[in-house]
């Protein structure tokens, strides 16, 4: 398993720099692209092709970090490859789990309607899953509590973009809201990848590369203005999707040479 160790300590300190790069070339698109009196953005700003040109990079260098996936067959325990077995994926779930209960439990206090309140509880119950998910490890991978835990931030992932798109929908200005509702999009696309190893239908290279974009779009997506509950929520879901994803890249078989 040493070179399986080595592939996920590349893979995700690769994403980490990736995805820090990706939150500061937003922040500077957003200090520089809305206009001071209309509150408008300004068209093809520099920045702005900057930031999409620079997303389109970083995922294409992930899918070239990632790529010793596509020769390695699955492990003979398949819902175990989602869980990470202790270490830095380990730790990355369960700070995932506490900044998404933390931010389920404000928006739940702050709340004032139905679908923030169903949201809020949807973060808290889906924090535990992946909290749960860590604390269970791959010995009990194949449980229904494992099976619970992997379908929870997919329901909570896709509510989250049904909310965020009807909060935005009256906005004209698109590149307000854009990255975050990729984010998620993005996101409930790579939770269902992995709810796929629990639920007998794995698909590696997609669970691998979904999860790295996601984390990429959800730190990117941090730069911008929204209350603290939401930063919380979106950073834990990005920790989520690295923590995922050191998993699932630490539980590749290494293909053997040929001689």
């Amino acid at each position: 398993m040493q070179k399986s160790n080595k592939l996920s300590l590349r893979v995700c300190a690769g994403l980490v720099v990736l995805s820090a790069f990706a939150y500061a070339a937003r922040w500077v698109q957003n200090m520089s692209i809305f206009e001071a009196d209309t509150g408008l953005a300004s068209p093809r700003a520099g920045t702005s092709v900057f930031f999409v040109l620079y997303m389109v990079c970083a995922v294409l260098a992930m899918c070239a970090l990632l790529l010793p996936v596509l020769r390695s067959p699955l492990a003979e325990n398949v819902p175990a490859m989602r869980c990470p077995d202790g270490g830095a994926g380990a730790g990355c779930l369960l700070a995932a789990g506490a900044l998404t209960a933390l931010g389920g439990a404000l928006s739940l206090l702050a709340a004032s309607s139905t679908l923030p309140r169903i949201l809020a509880l949807l973060a808290l119950a889906a924090g535990a899953a992946m909290a749960l998910s860590a604390r269970q490890g791959k010995t009990k991978a194949d449980s229904a509590l494992s099976a619970l835990c992997a379908l929870l931030p997919v329901a909570y992932v896709c509510f989250w973009l049904i909310v965020s798109y009807k909060a935005h929908a009256a906005n004209p200005v698109i590149w307000a809201y854009a990255v975050e509702i990729l984010a998620l999009a993005i996101g409930a696309g790579a939770a269902h990848f992995l709810a796929g190893f629990a639920f007998g239908r794995p698909r590696l290279i997609a669970a691998c590369i979904g999860c790295a974009k996601a984390a990429l779009f959800c730190f990117a997506a941090l730069a911008d203005s929204r209350a603290l509950a939401g930063q919380l929520a979106l950073a834990g879901l990005g920790l989520y999707f690295i923590g995922s994803l050191s998993a699932l890249t630490d539980s590749v078989r290494p293909v053997k040479p040929r001689h």
